[in-house]
């Protein structure tokens, strides 16, 4: 995990300090060296985890094998505490927001034989904007800020209905 800033800057008010860069590692790779944080993650053998690949259909369940050492902490867990942060301080900031995102044409998708005849280029002229076609897909979501950390740590209500469709699981 590594994420780029360097910025500061007000949001209605309340002053933001992002740092330079942020990783989680172990070790002396390239991210850690650069970054101006580095939270300690647990290695392979220190965390249960699911470890997938998208070259082949099936999820590997890893299991710890010895405690974490010193702070070092899952990256679940990592990312829980984030959220449990970031639920707390946005509250009177953020409320339910609308975002609009757009989706790239996913690989091993419908989508993906868009343009079976070869790809054409907008910025040439040589097709017209199509969301979903020869243009990103666009959606509008919903982000419940305040609530973040309580979604994050939840399954989802249509996971008894529908299932979990990745990797051929249903």
């Amino acid at each position: 995990m590594t994420i780029g800033g360097g910025n500061a800057g007000t949001h209605q008010g309340v002053e933001i300090q992002v740092p330079g860069a942020l990783a989680s590692g172990r070790g002396n790779n390239s991210a850690c060296l650069y970054s101006d944080i580095v939270l300690p993650t647990a290695s392979w053998y220190e965390k249960n985890d699911l470890n997938t690949s998208d070259m082949h259909p099936f999820i590997r369940p890893l299991s710890a094998a010895v405690d974490p050492v010193w702070q070092s902490r899952s990256d679940w867990e990592i990312y829980k505490g984030f959220a449990k942060a970031f639920s707390e301080v946005c509250v009177g900031h953020l409320g339910v927001e609308q975002d609009v995102v757009l989706t790239p044409l996913m690989h091993d998708s419908p989508a993906e034989l868009a343009q079976p005849f070869g790809v054409k280029e907008r910025h040439k002229g040589e097709c017209e904007l199509i969301p979903g076609k020869t243009a990103p897909q666009v959606a509008v979501v919903e982000r419940d800020y305040p609530n973040l950390y309580k979604r994050f740590t939840a399954l989802d209500p249509l996971m008894n209905k529908v299932g979990n469709g990745g990797k051929g699981i249903a």
